[in-house]
């Protein structure tokens, strides 16, 4: 997802080349977001939902990439149908429910 956003936007590199916004499945989103998980690039804390059982003992299981996707796009109050161009998908990645690299941490502090 990210390469195919650098990729089409000219890379970022401002080499004054006209950009055309793209956008990138939901889908690739939410590997990308796999990735970082299985690269220990989301806080644990993040990952932790509950489960189904709550007698005789709270259940609790590992969220899946989407699902941390959703609770992004929500928490950004963005439409449910929202096209994920680069400034979406910063704001997923920086999101307090997925906090890519300790984002969101460094964003409470200043």
């Amino acid at each position: 997802a990210m390469h195919c956003l650098l990729v089409s936007t000219g890379g970022g590199g401002g080499g004054g080349e006209a950009r055309h916004e793209v956008a990138v499945e939901r889908s690739a989103v939410a590997e990308l977001v796999g990735l970082l998980r299985d690269t220990s690039q989301v806080p644990p804390e993040k990952l932790v939902r509950e489960g189904d059982e709550k007698y005789p003992f709270q259940t609790y299981r590992e969220a899946t990439p989407a699902e941390l996707v959703e609770k992004a796009v929500t928490e950004a109050k963005l439409p449910a149908d929202v096209e994920v161009t680069p400034e979406v998908l910063k704001e997923i990645l920086v999101s307090r429910a997925v906090c890519a690299w300790g984002s969101c941490a460094s964003r409470r502090r200043s």
